[in-house]
């Protein structure tokens, strides 16, 4: 199952954190549940290892993977969304029962019935997550982790130029400059031709995290 693939590689990853120093490639897409949970058991990994002395540092490479490259950039309410992928019977709030059993310490706000929960394309969450890597891993991992908790926690909509630059800014970014590589079209292309080539030829699932010591 997907739980267990992703129980499996983060104890391959704990493994490796005897080097202190982990690269890892992590393979996945700021709307799916499953890679905010994996982010979740790495940091409570490192926590438990700082309690024993062992000092870790994560260094993520964040490679883009679109579930559904063809969503709106106006987005489209979530309960829709369902219909259209699953069909009249499932609903957002479906999925709450197996995340809160797996992480209870997250809020999925955004599963819990409400009007606002809306869903769109990740393309330029992705696009300005390849953009900030310049700035240092620090101001890129505080991104990438906003950007989750907009969507799950705040129940925002990852499309909006506005949301992404609100987290932008809060994790050390300019917001002019922020917003200014948002409306170009650069990277974008590339996050679509990256995310196809990893579908084809690294998973069909995610998340994937590869650890390089």
């Amino acid at each position: 199952t997907k739980v267990g693939r992703e129980h499996e590689q983060l104890s391959a990853i704990i493994k490796e954190m005897s080097a202190k120093l982990v690269q890892l490639d992590f393979y996945g897409d700021l709307m799916c549940p499953y890679c905010m949970i994996a982010k979740e058991r790495i940091a409570e990994a490192v926590v438990l290892l700082a309690a024993r002395d062992v000092e870790v540092i994560i260094r993520y490479n964040y490679i883009p993977y679109l579930l559904n490259p063809d969503l709106p950039e106006t987005g489209t309410t979530l309960e829709e969304y369902y219909q259209k992928q699953y069909g009249a019977s499932r609903t957002p709030a479906m999925e709450l029962p197996v995340l809160n059993q797996i992480c209870p310490t997250i809020s999925w706000k955004v599963y819990e019935p409400n009007d606002k929960a809306s869903i769109g394309t990740t393309v330029h969450a992705h696009r300005l997550v390849q953009w900030s890597a310049q700035f240092g891993p620090d101001v890129q991992e505080q991104l990438v982790d906003g950007l989750m908790r907009l969507y799950f926690l705040e129940v925002e909509l990852l499309s909006s130029f506005d949301n992404l630059v609100k987290v932008g800014v809060a994790a050390g970014l300019d917001g002019a400059k922020a917003l200014a590589y948002l409306k170009s079209d650069d990277g974008r292309q590339a996050i679509l031709d990256r995310s196809a080539e990893v579908k084809k030829s690294k998973t069909k699932s995610i998340p994937l995290m590869v650890a390089k010591a």
